[in-house]
């Protein structure tokens, strides 16, 4: 795709794209390392310096508190009295596996580091190394009736959340499609406000939050249905209480749904040379809605970025 002409300058780096020299560093010091992986740990670091060290904590960590064997023996208490804390769902239209977490079935009795772990045998079960499959993650704040809902002020399950931020970012690196808080009162936007505070401004923009009523069974938001979401993709024991969801996609969301800015995949590519020297970029334009370009990297990585300076910007492409 390259065109010839006058070197151009380098440009700025991005928190999402994957540089090459990052790509280059990792394969030569981890050869047998599966691709897939190597490449989510170049894509979350600027630097090979950084995306090395990234991954010499995440091989130190896989070895010791992150061994399955220890995942395990360390989630059992959630698994024995919380089983239905966080559960599996199914697959949404692009692939990514839908993770649902109750919070009012937190219980202030379990170790949060117990949580945390019941997590990552979750994304251990459906996130394969050689893989580039994404989770998105609901988290249900509506208090529940019955066996199971402990019904915790939502101040109580932040040690978790917390536990959970520092960990999941830099263990499980581009593996995050989006997380949807639904549905969230007034007054706890400043409990999201602090777990935003701990994470990176890549990770923090995958956070969305439905306000709404969070006590005992109350109505799913219809706002979730701006997310394509349908009722085989939630867990079946929480089926019921997200009817307001489409059986399946064939079907119509229901009336009042709110229009959500639309995914930029669904744009024809357009090929424009930027000013890197080394890699290519297809631009996604999304010229209706007036959002930053999205790069493909040659790697197949996806960038978002504040701009693309192309190398000729006078291409009646730019």
């Amino acid at each position: 795709h390259a065109r010839g002409g006058r070197q151009p300058g380098p440009m700025p780096a991005t928190p999402r794209t994957a540089p090459a020299a990052n790509l280059q560093a990792l394969r030569l010091h981890y050869p047998d390392a599966p691709a897939a992986e190597v490449l989510r740990f170049a894509t979350a670091r600027k630097t090979p310096k950084d995306a090395l060290k990234l991954y010499r904590n995440y091989l130190k960590w896989r070895s010791d508190e992150g061994a399955p064997a220890r995942l395990q023996e360390r989630a059992a208490p959630v698994q024995q009295q919380a089983p239905q804390f966080a559960t599996l769902g199914g697959r949404t239209r692009r692939g990514d596996q839908v993770v649902l977490v109750e919070g009012a079935r937190y219980s202030t009795q379990i170790d949060k580091q117990a949580y945390v772990a019941q997590m990552c045998v979750l994304m251990d079960q459906v996130l394969l190394k050689d893989s580039d499959r994404r989770i998105v993650v609901l988290v249900d704040t509506r208090g529940g009736s019955g066996p199971g809902w402990h019904n915790k002020p939502a101040t109580a399950a932040m040690p978790f959340f917390r536990a959970l931020a520092s960990l999941i970012p830099d263990m499980y690196p581009e593996r995050l499609r989006r997380i949807i808080i639904y549905p969230l009162p007034g007054w706890a936007t400043t409990l999201v406000k602090m777990v935003r505070s701990m994470l990176d401004p890549v990770t923090k923009a995958k956070i969305k939050v439905i306000k709404g009523d969070d006590k005992k069974d109350a109505p799913c938001p219809i706002s979730l249905c701006a997310y394509d979401l349908t009722q085989d993709q939630i867990p079946v024991h929480a089926r019921r209480r997200h009817l307001i969801l489409p059986a399946d996609p064939s079907l119509p969301k229901p009336p009042g749904t709110p229009r959500r800015r639309p995914s930029l995949d669904a744009y024809p590519t357009v090929w424009v040379p930027t000013s890197d020297a080394e890699v290519d970029a297809a631009v996604l334009l999304s010229s209706p809605t007036k959002r930053p370009f999205v790069v493909r990297m040659a790697s197949g990585e996806i960038a978002e970025v504040a701009q693309v300076r192309p190398r000729d910007a006078r291409a009646a492409e730019c």
